[in-house]
């Protein structure tokens, strides 16, 4: 339907009725050239009975099955035929992303809230959920930014909506240009917020309004932690996250 519909309403100009909603995108453009650009960031694929539920997700890249719980991983840049399960083996921190991505847009299709962690941190400070806690519409998320030394003055949380871009700088960024050796910086900064620590760590306490049309947003988190005794410059970050807002 929805190569048939499309090209109907596109390319033969029969309009498309108002009462029908159309959430589909064409395949006609990939149907003429096989370079045309990805219109989608994942494209998605179920089968179920009364038994099973089949489903997997895939990027431009990776994708996940997951055969009624059992899940498999294939490069299909490298392995098109889908013949090594990734999961077999040790995953490298790409790859490890990529399987954390397909899983929070399986949680994002059916309406749950998703968050992980991923890259690697400087002078030994860590981000992570509070307890498992997830960004859900209508309620508080917590993260913590733990393992703080005891030189530390200040935390900041640094939030953004791009994991691939700042301004003119291509994340991730390796900081050792500032003097900050070892330290990456994951995230857009688009918002910095001031965060109050003891005992060697802070609580990140992010609120989630309760509006519908946040569902589905995505959003990346990293810490700042001002230490004059880690560096030259005297700033160490954490590891990032990723978060999806969803309904539950």
């Amino acid at each position: 339907q929805c190569v048939t519909q499309n090209k109907l309403t596109k390319n033969e100009g029969i309009p498309q009725p108002a009462t029908v909603p159309l959430d589909g995108i064409s395949l006609v453009p990939y149907l003429r050239s096989a370079n045309s650009p990805s219109l989608r960031e994942f494209a998605y694929a179920e089968s179920f009975n009364v038994r099973n539920r089949d489903r997997a997700v895939r990027n431009d890249r990776y994708k996940l099955i997951d055969l009624s719980g059992a899940e498999a991983l294939y490069d299909l840049l490298i392995d098109p035929f889908e013949q090594t399960d990734l999961l077999k083996g040790p995953l490298s921190p790409d790859k490890q992303y990529a399987l954390d991505a397909l899983r929070a847009e399986f949680d994002r299709l059916a309406g749950r809230a998703s968050y992980f962690t991923f890259g690697s941190g400087c002078g030994g400070v860590t981000l992570g959920a509070v307890s498992g806690a997830r960004p859900v519409l209508g309620q508080t998320f917590r993260t913590r930014i733990a393992n703080l030394g005891s030189g530390a003055v200040a935390v900041f949380g640094l939030i953004g909506f791009s994991r691939t871009q700042w301004g003119a700088y291509t994340l991730p960024l390796d900081l050792g240009f500032l003097g900050i050796p070892g330290c990456r910086l994951y995230t857009s900064i688009d918002a910095m917020v001031p965060l109050p620590f003891n005992n060697r760590s802070a609580t990140w306490k992010l609120p989630i309004p309760a509006l519908p049309e946040l569902a589905g947003w995505r959003f990346y988190q990293q810490g700042l932690v001002i230490d004059a005794s880690a560096n030259p410059v005297g700033a160490i970050l954490t590891n990032a996250g990723q978060g999806c807002v969803e309904r539950e």
